[in-house]
């Protein structure tokens, strides 16, 4: 038994439960407060950070989607790469406000102190009011969801819906009506076009309707009953469904980036917790690729499908790999280290005195590190009264194999934080009960099974290093270098460069802030450095390329543009720039067969067509130059964050 003699499920509501509910309102207004001030505070000691005004990764798509959207081109014209919510939530607000980088966090932490209240809402509601209290401080504290809230990314506006699904199922499952099924619905429809893998989650609801509200509403009752709830998702849904098939004549239902994430997550060379295409990086064009190797233009849901096909076709042919990297994310999981997706979250404690408070790695990843191994004590212990829990349970175990069926990141697994910190709630309390009735066989029981759990949580996993902050040095540059910083910028890629003298990209950086500041021979030194670390990096060829045009040195010039077109035969600014040396070289019929060489790999390409037209002028070809540039003009596609402008 975990829960007290304050919960209320199933009961009808009398004087004694409406002083427990009057008794309440203090405790959880002080949880409001202390969560609202910590939230704030986090978002203002942020302002110094680089990355507060200036983006980087997926909060940049997220902003310059939203703007975009603010602007006025709320329909857009491209089938849904990202599920849509939260760029149209951001959109909403630059459209009202502005765009400010401050506001939608302060709306985001106010989101945040609401998750924080439906938390104690469902733990009074099925654990009593001192787990439910317990929980909702918890939450009020915790640092990741302190942090992710104050980021622009989907995790804040998600984890509330999912809380407020589980809230609004809970009362359903009390008492059931036509209203309470569909309004659960709708907001699980809110939740999947905000994140769709709690779709998975969704699809397994039938069996906790079928198990707990079958027995008020019969089997026919509750039949219709889940017919209500997928007519509710529907609903929310379809619009979107509706409006990718308009745009792009594709049925793509939210989003067409499921294949891409699940190849990610699941190939010969994964991890199970990076977003980084084997043999590329980070910087690839997963449309290229499957195009290339399919030999035809593809729909952005014959794309997903095609790397759906990639990821099983790994499963199948090894299993046994594919079985030992699930069992290594569900480890990944579990662990308490805040594995980052985006930035190395520890890296940003040196901006946050509460982040540092709140969150840590020392012996023990603080806080999941705690949290986990409580919770799945407290999960054991719920066990004896499984049906009054049932949905929780389906929540943890749902959600957690949708995040482990692709790759685990902190802020993926941060949606059953809050659940388990319900589950960790009544973990406390139950050994608090045991130790004041000096049940000490229990207390030594617990206190064991704790310590393995811990230990188990703790454990450093292989290659994850949340000390190494050169990625996070990296990402520091890549800010200043875009806003033109150049000497700050230069100072973390050196920086970059001392922890991980051979960072990919780090060398081709550092020698981008020298080419910008003229120093030519610096410039060169390190693009060459770039090319004997990462041979295959084109853009390096390409960037030596440019140094030698400017030094003098077209025939050079030449040998490094062709060294990165045999590299990536898709790379329009070698192209581009390599068939502009060789005019000057006046090598004309060379710079056209360059363009059409690159056109004939990448047909859809604007800006080589134009370059190409842009020569037939210069050559007094007229015709030849229009008809590239009609080609050129007829392949201008919507704005879109998520592609390439080639």
């Amino acid at each position: 038994m975990v829960e007290d003699s304050t919960s209320t499920q199933g009961g009808p509501i009398g004087g004694m439960q409406r002083r427990s509910i009057a008794r309440d309102l203090v405790p959880i207004g002080i949880i409001i407060v202390i969560a609202l001030l910590l939230r704030l505070l986090f978002v203002f000691e942020m302002r110094s950070s680089p990355t507060f005004d200036s983006p980087l990764l997926d909060p940049s798509y997220h902003d310059r989607w939203a703007l975009h959207l603010a602007q006025g081109d709320w329909f857009g014209g491209e089938v849904f790469f990202r599920a849509p919510l939260y760029p149209y939530f951001l959109g909403l607000i630059y459209r009202v406000v502005g765009h400010s980088y401050l506001i939608p966090r302060i709306i985001q932490a106010c989101l945040g102190v609401l998750s924080c209240c439906i938390v104690a809402a469902i733990g009074t509601r099925l654990f009593g009011r001192r787990i439910g209290l317990t929980a909702a401080a918890c939450a009020a504290v915790y640092g990741p969801l302190i942090y992710f809230e104050g980021e622009l990314l989907i995790a804040p506006l998600f984890v509330f819906l999912a809380l407020l699904a589980l809230w609004t199922l809970l009362l359903l499952g009390e008492r059931p009506s036509a209203q309470r099924w569909v309004l659960s619905g709708v907001v699980l429809g809110l939740a999947a076009i905000a994140r769709p893998n709690i779709l998975l989650f969704a699809v397994l609801l039938p069996v906790w309707a079928l198990i707990i509200v079958r027995r008020k509403l019969g089997t026919a009752g509750t039949i219709r009953g889940i017919g209500i709830l997928a007519i509710g998702i529907v609903t929310v849904v379809a619009p979107v469904t509706a409006r990718n098939w308009i745009v792009g004549h594709d049925f793509v239902p939210i989003a067409s980036q499921g294949g891409v994430n699940f190849y990610l997550g699941n190939n010969p060379w994964a991890d199970g917790m990076s977003a980084i295409m084997p043999g590329v990086g980070s910087d690839w064009d997963e449309v290229a690729i499957a195009e290339r190797d399919l030999g035809r233009e593809l729909r952005p849901s014959e794309i997903s499908r095609y790397w759906w096909r990639q990821g099983v076709a790994f499963a199948g042919s090894s299993p046994g790999a594919f079985l030992k990297l699930s069992a290594k994310k569900i480890l990944i999981f579990w662990n308490g280290i805040e594995v980052s997706n985006n930035q190395n979250i520890y890296f940003f404690r040196r901006y946050s005195r509460l982040l540092s408070t709140l969150m840590w790695r020392r012996v023990v990843s603080f806080p999941f590190g705690i949290v986990a191994p409580l919770a799945l004590i407290g999960m054991a212990i719920s066990l004896g009264m499984w049906r009054r829990y049932f949905l929780l349970y389906l929540f943890v175990i749902a959600y957690g194999l949708s995040v482990v069926l692709f790759f685990v990141t902190s802020r993926h697994r941060l949606p059953t934080v809050p659940v388990l910190l319900l589950f960790a709630g009544a973990a406390v309390w139950w050994l608090a009960e045991k130790v004041l009735r000096q049940e000490w066989g229990k207390v030594a029981g617990f206190t064991i099974l704790f310590v393995l759990l811990a230990v188990a949580a703790n454990v450093p996993v292989a290659g994850v290093d949340v000390g190494n902050f050169a990625q996070s040095h990296f990402n520091m540059g890549n800010v200043f270098l875009r806003d033109g910083e150049l000497d700050r910028a230069r100072a973390e890629y050196l920086a970059c460069l001392e922890i991980e003298p051979r960072f990919p990209l780090a060398h081709l950086n550092l020698g981008v802030t020298y080419y910008r500041a003229g120093a030519l021979a610096l410039a060169r030194e390190a693009f060459i450095e770039e090319i004997e670390v990462n041979p295959g990096a084109a853009g390096a060829h390409n960037n030596l390329g440019l140094v030698f045009r400017d030094l003098g040195d077209p025939e050079r010039a030449v040998v490094a543009f062709s060294r990165a077109l045999a590299l990536d035969p898709g790379h329009h600014e070698a192209a581009r720039n390599l068939s502009l040396v060789l005019r000057r070289l006046h090598r004309e019929e060379e710079a056209i067969a360059v363009l059409e060489r690159a056109i004939s790999s990448a047909p859809r390409s604007r800006s080589l067509r134009r370059a190409l037209a842009d020569l037939y002028d210069e050559l007094g070809l007229r015709d030849l130059a229009e008809q590239q540039r009609m080609r050129a003009d007829s392949l201008a596609r919507p704005f879109s964050p998520f592609r390439r402008e080639p």
